[in-house]
């Protein structure tokens, strides 16, 4: 499946996570979002997802720029 943006936040933002992609999908836009991530692996299910998306969002925070699987995500989008 293609998605429009896939959106990458630390899994302690994801409250503030969800609330972004309830507002994209308000717009019509296909979000992929982990909501069940509990790890900070990056795996090739998240890198094929990440490259059936045409665009990603990065959400930076203290916790963000601390997440091995937020900064492997920003390096797949780079």
């Amino acid at each position: 499946m293609a998605y429009d943006v896939f959106l990458v936040s630390a899994i302690e933002d994801r409250d503030m996570a969800k609330l972004v992609a309830r507002r994209l999908r308000s717009l019509k836009f296909k979000v992929w979002f982990d909501q069940k991530q509990t790890d900070n692996t990056f795996d090739a299910k998240d890198a094929r997802n990440a490259g059936n998306s045409r665009h990603m969002l990065v959400m930076w925070s203290e916790h963000a720029v601390k997440s091995d699987w937020v900064r492997a995500a920003a390096s797949i989008g780079h």
